[in-house]
């Protein structure tokens, strides 16, 4: 069963553009309005710019040069204290991502299909997300 569309908007952020690409195509087709950042660095400069885009989600790979996908969050969350993060990775074996999903971090494994990866956002904007991880 298809996961419901939705009409929120969704900051996909991850260092690889064709994930970014991928994952904008897919959330396109179910409604979604999206915003995309290749990296740490581009989050923080969009934004710091002044406007401050609605955002309902973001989604961020754990695994980025520069800064990794939880300092990603932690800075997004600065300016969106509530905002629901997913995390995404196709590393399996990092220290900090086995000790966050212990922790019960939502998360979904790359490579993921558009109906999983709609689905989780959808459980998350609509408050049922249950266990996050997702293999």
């Amino acid at each position: 069963m298809p996961p419901t569309p939705g009409t929120e908007t969704i900051l996909v952020v991850d260092d690889e553009i064709v994930i970014l690409s991928l994952a904008r195509l897919m959330l396109m087709r179910y409604g979604y309005s999206v915003l995309v950042a290749q990296g740490g660095r581009q989050v923080l400069d969009m934004l710091s710019n002044g406007s401050k885009p609605k955002i309902d989600l973001a989604m961020v790979d754990i695994v980025m040069p520069g800064m990794t996908g939880f300092e990603v969050a932690e800075e997004i969350r600065k300016i969106y204290p509530d905002i629901p993060v997913l995390f995404i990775s196709g590393a399996k074996e990092v220290p900090e991502l086995n000790a966050a999903l212990n922790h019960g971090i939502p998360y979904l494994a790359k490579p993921f299909t558009s109906i999983s990866m709609v689905g989780k956002i959808r459980e998350m904007l609509d408050g049922n997300d249950t266990i996050s991880e997702d293999r």
